[in-house]
């Protein structure tokens, strides 16, 4: 009927040069070469278009010189292979004859004229008319040969048109033509069906149907009075009935039905009322089973009040059922028990609902915190899913743990910035103590100095290590927390915290020690630190005073569940106090970072104290009862080397001998080191930066006279510092003697100095003491010597 029939189906292939494949009229099938023998596919538009856009596409109506000789369209699609590449392409040829076939049949008998236009941006051409003559013209010579310019401007007028457009033109012989037209829906063609029909067609149609429209109107009038006065009273009564129904199902009643009683119209119309409420009800039902799956809180509120519908996870969210909050006031004063909140809340709510922004309510949330039935409060994100003049939908999202995070990040970005800060506080504080210790140090050296001037500067040196400790606390919180360890007795490091932390306090200190104790490999500062925390959270436990016990033992331990440490020997500390107690609830969270008791905690301490202690290899751990008090548990391996020089068995003076290189950008220190270094023998020069050193050195290795010693510090502002030193001197020279100093003690090469090539570290202030340890440990023919 209406379909036209292919003319050709071709296929061309990129491989295959100018060679096509025809399918000709349905009967014959050839291979062939074009016309000549230069002519090639590409550069062709049916090949091309198909091939680069890579889409099907509908060839523009052109006259085919080359084979038919004939006006035809082309359907044109690219072929692909398995790996979506484009191959080839594939053709169909209809004829523009063919399409004229159409256009008998949309006429039919009527008498009227129909044709097809196709709109390019060049032209508008006749795809489809009455008169084959015209096939393939531009529409601008067919109106030429008319006459019918009103026509030309019409359809110009309407052309990107989408809908069916209809209008009337005046005829060049004087008559009136009306014209319906309407856009093919392809979106691969600009086609446009015109169909025009004369008035005279139109005006005879019409006096036939106002004759029997007139006869029918009459009768139809009778009929209807007398059916009004009959059926009056019969239609009233199920119309009551069915608003009453009505205002039931628009509360919420869903159960209600329409009464199926009265005339067979009025029995059709119940059914088919309940049908439709029937199926509401299942609507309402697939829409609560839903609910139920969603992972949201969702609630149902019908305006003004009333809580219509809850799903599962609010119920397991929040704890409460609908029938125990049946309005949302009721559950407004146990979700919001301050009523200060609640009425915050209250105010919100109150505003979404007066809100004629709806999209921006819907797009935003706002979150509340909910008492839950199970007495815990969460934080809920409230959404709006829908709201109108009768009933507003809540989507509600337990974001409790994202806050939790969230405000755990922002603490820790805080801290981060303290650390940083810390870090570099203590780094320029332990420079101003080694300035400081440097120069009681080389007091210390004069000879013939009175007893109390002796005591005096041996007085202030104890303060400013007792100085460094705190700086080293500062370091032990800024980033880092590398131990430097050294083998020592943890008697007097205990006795030395006491002193400091019980000081002026209302509670007692005993400690429990045994005279001969093994000694354990530590970071003093660190350790310290443990200490003083614990101490200090003993006091503060006890704000009225108490006793807190220290107790140290040495045990051999042996593996257990009970203990996540290795078997062997241990020093034991407890340091007991006989405050309040913890509460069992609170024990799996007494390490935890950011958890604390007391309202002024930053809840560091005791996970600090944790850190510390494992990087030790050792444990903490405790034990409390309410009402009883607490005990903390301590186990610190012990050392099997020997206990590091103390400063008594070193305080001889050693003469020395050699050449030493300090590297240091305080020029303090670099002073005092230098004076301290030439009284203990040394031919001493100094520099400012890592550059100069690699100078200095390679000066030397010429004459084959090193230097014995070079003393770095770790960090030089703006230069080289340590680190990159001695990698540029080790490869200069590998047998090279270097020790790294630095303020900063929780850099990792300070506590892994040997990893880096350095042969000793010296821990910044440090004393004149840890100065001969360390060179009598460089020089050890020299300490021999001496003794």
């Amino acid at each position: 009927g209406l379909y036209p029939e292919i003319h050709n189906v071709y296929a061309a292939y990129e491989t295959l040069g100018n060679l096509t494949v025809v399918y000709r009229n349905g009967s014959i099938i050839e291979s062939r070469v074009y016309p000549h023998e230069d002519y090639q596919n590409a550069g062709q538009l049916w090949y091309d278009l198909p091939i680069n856009t890579g889409e099907f596409v509908i060839q523009e109506a052109y006259f085919d010189e080359d084979f038919m000789g004939v006006w035809m369209i082309s359907l044109l699609s690219p072929i692909f292979n398995a790996t979506d590449d484009i191959i080839g392409m594939v053709g169909v040829d209809i004829t523009l004859e063919e399409l004229y076939k159409i256009i008998p049949q949309v006429s039919e008998e009527l008498e009227q004229n129909a044709f097809i236009l196709e709109t390019s941006p060049n032209t508008t051409r006749i795809l489809a008319i009455e008169n084959p003559l015209y096939l393939g013209q531009n529409f601008t010579t067919y109106i030429a040969s008319t006459g019918f310019t009103s026509l030309y401007e019409f359809t110009q007028q309407i052309n990107e048109a989408e809908e069916i457009v209809t209008g009337t033109l005046r005829n060049p012989n004087g008559t009136s033509l009306h014209i319906y037209s309407m856009k093919f829906r392809n979106p691969h063609i600009n086609w446009r069906l015109f169909i025009l029909i004369p008035d005279t067609q139109i005006l005879a149609s019409t006096n036939k149907i106002t004759i029997r429209t007139i006869t029918i109107s009459l009768i139809s009038i009778l009929v209807f009075v007398g059916i009004l006065i009959i059926l009056a009273r019969s239609i009233t009564k199920p119309i009551i009935n069915l608003v009453n129904t009505t205002s039931e199902i628009a509360q919420g009643k869903f159960e209600q039905t329409y009464p199926d009683k009265g005339s067979k119209e009025i029995v059709q119309l119940s059914e088919n009322f309940n049908i439709m409420i029937d199926s509401i009800r299942k609507q309402i039902t697939q829409f609560r089973t839903l609910a139920d799956l969603s992972p949201y809180a969702m609630v149902l509120v019908l305006l003004p009040d009333r809580v219509e519908f809850v799903n599962k996870k609010f119920q397991e969210l929040i704890g409460y059922t609908m029938t125990e909050n049946p309005s949302l006031a009721d559950w407004f004063l146990k979700a919001f028990p301050d009523e200060v909140y609640r009425e915050k809340v209250i105010s919100h709510y109150k505003k979404i609902l007066l809100s004629k922004k709806t999209k921006e309510v819907k797009e935003s949330s706002i979150t509340f915190t909910v008492r839950t039935n199970y007495g815990t409060d969460v934080d809920i994100a409230f959404r709006i899913l829908e709201y109108d003049k009768r009933k507003v939908y809540f989507l509600m999202e337990n974001i409790t743990e994202q806050t939790h995070q969230e405000n755990t990040r922002l603490r820790q970005q805080k801290l981060e910035s303290l650390s940083i800060i810390a870090g570099g506080i203590a780094h320029d504080f332990n420079n101003i103590l080694m300035g400081i210790l440097g120069n009681i140090n080389l007091l210390q050296l004069e000879d013939d100095l009175p007893v109390e001037v002796i005591q005096t500067l041996s007085s202030l040196e104890m303060a400013v290590t007792r100085a460094r400790l705190i700086t080293n606390q500062l370091l032990t919180f800024s980033k880092g927390g590398n131990p430097v360890k050294k083998v020592q007795q943890i008697g007097p490091l205990l006795r030395d915290s006491i002193t400091f932390i019980m000081h002026g306090c209302k509670s007692i200190a005993h400690l429990e020690i045994p005279e001969t104790l093994s000694s354990v490999k530590i970071d003093e500062g660190q350790i310290s630190q443990v200490i003083n925390n614990l101490l200090i959270n003993a006091q503060q436990a006890m704000p009225t005073g108490g006793t807190i016990t220290i107790a140290v033992q040495e045990l051999d331990i042996e593996k257990s569940k009970e203990l996540p440490i290795s078997s062997g020997k241990y020093i034991f500390i407890s340091i007991a106090d006989t405050g309040p107690g913890i509460s069992p609830e609170h024990h799996d969270k007494i390490f935890t970072p950011y958890f604390s008791l007391k309202k002024s905690g930053n809840g560091l301490g005791l996970a600090t104290a944790y850190s510390i202690v494992q990087k030790h290899n050792g444990y903490i751990g405790f034990t409390s009862k309410v009402g009883e008090g607490t005990t903390f548990l301590i186990y610190l391996p012990v050392s099997i080397a020997p206990p590091s020089p103390s400063a008594i068995e070193s305080t001889n003076v050693n003469s020395f001998s050699g050449k030493i290189l300090v590297l240091d950008d305080n020029l303090t220190i670099l002073t005092t080191l230098t004076q301290i270094l030439t009284k203990l023998g040394f031919l001493v020069e100094g520099c400012t930066n890592g550059s100069e050193v690699i100078t200095r050195y390679i000066q030397q290795l010429k004459l084959n006279q090193p230097y014995d010693l070079i003393i770095m510090d770790l960090t030089i502002p703006g230069g080289m510092g340590g680190k990159e030193t001695i990698q540029e001197l080790l490869q200069l020279d590998p047998s090279a003697v270097a020790v790294v100093s630095s303020g900063y003690s929780q850099d990792p090469i300070m506590s892994h100095y040997e990893d880096y090539g350095f042969k000793g570290v010296l821990q910044k202030p440090y004393t004149l003491s840890e100065l001969r340890i360390l060179l009598e440990k460089i020089f050890p023919d020299y300490s021999k010597s001496a003794t």
